[in-house]
């Protein structure tokens, strides 16, 4: 009781552990209320620590989606791959993941049909040398450069969980090729 104070404090049942208590917050006494401000804290955190967000998940479906283009078009034993723009050899790990369609925030990033395993120079100096790109791509598939530049125009939010399932995905046909591959 403050000190020359009319206020008389009156001891309540506290509804954390049901004793005769003087009430500190929301109806608990002082070490239940701490308790409870703890338990809240530490679910806050944990809530926080589980749930990586999107564009860490994104980067991480990237780094594994271009890891997979690379490992499916390497030779076996050797790892070497072939530009698909100008055809020189370059060992997997050294190849990059070219897109035809930029990857901002559309769909294709993570498409197949898209990406295509180039060198260095073709895929940066050259900017993916885009005209020579589209008229391989038709020669694959007619009118597949219309599709992916039509389709890469629409923009795409991905979902945390969609994300982990691909990233798991990825991962394990990863680790397959290497296997069938007999790659590090």
């Amino acid at each position: 009781m403050p000190y020359n104070s009319t206020i008389r404090i009156k001891k309540k049942r506290c509804s954390g552990c049901g004793q005769q208590a003087f009430i500190f917050s929301h109806g608990l006494c002082e070490p239940c209320a701490r308790v409870a401000n703890y338990k809240k804290l530490e679910a806050k955190n944990s809530d926080a620590e589980e749930e990586e967000s999107v564009a860490i998940l994104k980067k991480d479906a990237d780094l594994l989606f271009s890891r997979l283009i690379r490992l499916r078009a390497a030779e076996p034993l050797t790892g070497i791959c072939y530009c698909y723009i100008c055809g020189s050899p370059v060992h997997y790990s050294e190849a990059q993941a070219m897109h035809y369609v930029h990857r901002e925030d559309s769909l294709l990033r993570l498409h197949p049909k898209n990406v295509r395993v180039g060198d260095k120079k073709c895929n940066e100096y050259l900017d993916g040398n885009l005209k020579l790109f589209a008229e391989k791509l038709d020669a694959e598939e007619p009118r597949l450069s219309e599709w992916l530049y039509t389709e890469g125009k629409e923009t795409y939010k991905f979902w945390r969980q969609e994300l982990k399932t691909m990233i798991a995905d990825f991962t394990r046909e990863i680790n397959h090729l290497k296997k069938l591959k007999q790659l590090k």
